[in-house]
């Protein structure tokens, strides 16, 4: 049965816009760049093969969204500051170390270069297998592998020296 867009839409519209926000997107743009993901989404639904996972067919439309808004970024003047969204089921202390980690995690992906931050957020956050991680990003499987040992070392790098600036910036 063909996978029908409404019901992919509503059930990956979540995806989409968290892939979108670590893609870089700022918050402020991800509705509309994921409208502009499931746009290409209808136009290339009838082409898509069912027995493949959607999820890693989505990120590589996202990917190619996301890279065009950056793109055209010089066109608009916006800021990437964006402020967290407020969850009220936890604690104050709760979400003040939350939102400082979301933070930490989304500039430690901005250092990122983005065929790095691809491979890292395909593999390590959506947990898709390097090899078809690869595929979606139209790399061989090895360079996929290099670029996603880089993308770890560099993506530990900044969190550590993030977290020791924020550490001594507390104790002074």
């Amino acid at each position: 049965m063909p996978v029908a867009l409404e019901n992919l839409y509503r059930q990956e519209l979540g995806y989409v816009l968290q892939t979108l926000k670590r893609l870089g997107v700022p918050a402020a743009a991800t509705e509309d760049v994921a409208h502009d993901v499931f746009i290409t989404v209808k136009a290339r639904l009838p082409d898509y093969d069912e027995t493949r996972p959607v999820r890693p067919w989505l990120f590589g439309i996202a990917m190619r969204s996301a890279a065009n808004h950056r793109a055209k970024a010089h066109l608009r003047r916006e800021t990437n500051e964006e402020a967290d969204a407020v969850d009220q089921s936890h604690g104050p202390a709760e979400l003040s170390e939350a939102a400082s980690a979301r933070r930490l995690v989304a500039r430690a992906l901005k250092t990122l270069d983005d065929d790095k931050r691809n491979i890292f957020v395909l593999h390590e956050l959506d947990e898709v297998p390097v090899p078809e991680a690869a595929q979606v990003l139209g790399v061989p499987v090895d360079t996929a592998w290099s670029r996603l040992r880089a993308a770890r070392r560099e993506f530990n790098e900044v969190c550590l020296s993030l977290m020791s600036t924020t550490e001594e910036r507390r104790h002074v």
